[in-house]
């Protein structure tokens, strides 16, 4: 309960379980624990739909709605796109708004300017005859 009613701890799951619990025990839990179940079987089936209907679009690991590109090809090329997964909207409602800028001002500098950048510098800092997906390389 410390550490997370009282200290108000970002990270989404332990925050939201903890609402969910206590909204068993108070006065009108039982009504509300109601709704958050309608609710959480609502959203579910939501997601659960949407994800199949994705796999139907899903001819690889980079085809379909999960790599969805954006921003042009030449972004998806640094694997900067856009993946439609309820999951990460879901996760985004959650957090906070300081969360979410965190992460997207991250994602921008990392996978946009630095990706990029460190691509850039390919012979110099890591070999340029081997491929970009092996940890010595781009990934690494």
């Amino acid at each position: 309960q410390i550490m997370i009613i009282d200290y108000k701890l970002t990270y989404p799951s332990g925050t939201a379980t903890a609402v969910l619990i206590n909204g068993f025990h108070t006065p009108h839990g039982d009504a509300m624990a109601k709704k958050q179940v309608n609710a959480f079987t609502k959203y579910f089936g939501i997601s659960f739909f949407w994800s199949f209907f994705q796999w139907f679009y899903s001819g690889g690991d980079s085809c379909g709605f999960s790599q969805f590109p954006t921003f042009g090809l030449t972004a998806w090329k640094h694997t900067f796109f856009f993946d439609f997964s309820l999951t990460y909207v879901g996760a985004g409602m959650i957090c906070s708004h300081l969360v979410n800028l965190s992460l997207l001002f991250g994602a921008i500098l990392s996978w946009g300017v630095m990706w990029p950048l460190i691509s850039d510098l390919e012979g110099d800092w890591y070999p340029a005859n081997i491929p970009e997906s092996s940890m010595s390389s781009l990934q690494g």
